[in-house]
Order: structure tokens, then C-alpha cells, then sequence
């Protein structure tokens, strides 16, 4: 696909996911977003959640440099506190400001 696009003239930007949570937390804090998770009805365990997410995101990663296009990495880029994310995947008001600065920081930088 990436190919495809660069051939018609377009550069592809790919963009990872930011994610709240990593499989090093404490497990207090592990346990409770177990619960919360549970309770909107998934049925996997989070630490299997988390391990998905990253390797999703790795894959986003290597297909970036494999076809040399630009990769916007806001797992790593968007720092992991509640003041940027409420929950899980979703950001705040916040994180949705600073989330835009990174992407147009990175798309400015990339085009010139």
C-alpha cells in the first residue's frame, strides 16, 4: 500500500497508537484497569490487551521503516499520565491538543 502511494506522488504517514498502559505497572494499578476493562464488557485480560496494543504498534514501527515512509509515534511520544489520557486508548481534552502539536510538529517537519 505504501509503495502504491508513493508511486501516485503521495507520502504515507503512519502513526502509531498511544496507550495508557504498559505490563510493568503496579499491580494495584494493573488490577483496577483489569476491572474497568471488564466492566465495558471485554473478556480477554488486559495484560493480553496491553501485549496486542504493543505489538500493533511494532508492527506500524517495522512496516514505517521497512517502506521508509514517515512514522509518527505517539505511543512513545505522548506521555503516559491521566492528564493526557482518561482511560486505557482515549485521550483528554488535553491529550487531544497535545496529540495534534505532535502530528503536525512531525507532518511540518517531514514535508519541508
Amino acid at each position: 500500500f505504501c509503495k502504491h502511494l508513493q508511486t501516485l506522488g503521495i507520502k504515507p504517514v503512519l502513526m502509531t497508537q498511544q496507550i495508557y498502559l504498559h505490563s510493568n505497572l503496579k499491580k494495584v494499578k494493573l488490577r483496577q484497569a483489569q476491572q474497568n476493562y471488564l466492566d465495558h464488557n471485554n473478556t480477554q485480560e488486559i495484560t493480553t490487551f496491553i501485549d496486542v496494543y504493543s505489538e500493533f504498534n511494532q508492527i506500524i514501527r517495522n512496516v514505517a521503516l521497512k517502506e521508509n515512509v514517515v512514522l509518527i509515534d505517539l505511543e512513545k511520544e505522548l506521555p503516559k499520565k491521566a492528564k493526557f489520557l482518561y482511560d486505557t486508548v482515549h485521550v483528554t481534552k488535553e491529550g487531544s491538543i497535545l496529540q495534534a502539536k505532535i502530528i503536525a510538529q512531525n507532518i511540518i517537519h517531514h514535508i519541508n
